[in-house]
């Protein structure tokens, strides 16, 4: 996995960040038998959860208009469920400030939900789902001293996430306000 990680250089100075390109080309299986029986139990994991009526799948973005599908890093709504966008910002990993216009949540179509489409990202203290031995690999490999993005710092509050590889179907979505609570038990 990590020939999927690499690194980036900030336009603004010197110096860089962690990427990982699996986040939009899908995960690769690893060629050690140990190593790919983990990634997919994780999956299976991870669609067991999916597909728990009592979980919902929710995406948090920036205050925008609404979008029929959505990609990218997701979680379950009971983990931000009495949090205001505010409390996300250490929850999910934001740099504090960057939802201060609101937020959109989004409630993603479950069932819509494949396992070739999802990969574990473990906790919102991985930025980008990289973790921090992978990060110091990163910058031994490179040669340069690599570091998460500065607007994805590691969470303060962790909880699960993982990433939607291709877009999935959005059943709804609402607009919160920065100290405006989030109820989990209404669909967003």
């Amino acid at each position: 996995m990590l020939a999927q990680m690499g690194y980036k250089k900030y336009d603004d100075d010197d110096a860089f960040y962690a990427v990982n390109h699996a986040d939009y080309t899908g995960d690769t299986l690893d060629s050690h038998p140990a190593i790919r029986e983990l990634q997919m139990a994780s999956r299976a994991a991870i669609l067991r959860a999916v597909k728990n009526p009592d979980n919902t799948v929710i995406k948090v973005a920036m205050a925008g208009p609404h979008k029929a599908e959505v990609r990218g890093y997701v979680t379950l709504a009971r983990f931000l469920s009495g949090h205001t966008p505010k409390e996300f910002e250490s929850i999910l990993g934001f740099k504090q400030g960057a939802l201060q216009a609101g937020c959109r949540v989004y409630t993603v179509e479950s069932g819509r939900i494949i396992g070739d489409n999802i990969g574990p990202r473990y906790f919102t203290s991985w930025s980008a789902g990289i973790s921090p031995r992978d990060l110091e690999r990163i910058g031994e490999v490179s040669g340069r001293p690599v570091e998460y993005h500065r607007d994805y710092p590691v969470a303060a509050n962790p909880i699960p996430q993982f990433v939607l590889f291709h877009p999935v179907a959005v059943l709804s979505s609402v607009v919160l306000k920065y100290d405006q609570a989030f109820d989990a038990t209404t669909r967003a």
